[in-house]
């Protein structure tokens, strides 16, 4: 599995095997429930500028094209 990152502008390439992924994986911390339907709620109540409307209704049109 090929891996890209990009740290202090520096772009990277890795290839890492699934083993190696898993234990990078069951090392990052879980999601806290409450926390996460805080952010949902906060984003959910957020006003969207016209362009980006536009702009997402245009990339749904292409996707669907």
């Amino acid at each position: 599995m090929r891996v890209f990152g990009d740290a202090w502008g520096v772009s990277t390439e890795t290839l890492i095997g699934a083993a190696e992924l898993r234990a990078f994986l069951h090392g990052l911390p879980g999601v806290d429930q409450v926390g996460a339907e805080e952010r949902a709620a906060r984003l959910a109540a957020r006003s969207i500028k016209t362009s980006a409307k536009a702009e997402a209704i245009d990339l749904a049109i292409s996707m669907v094209d």
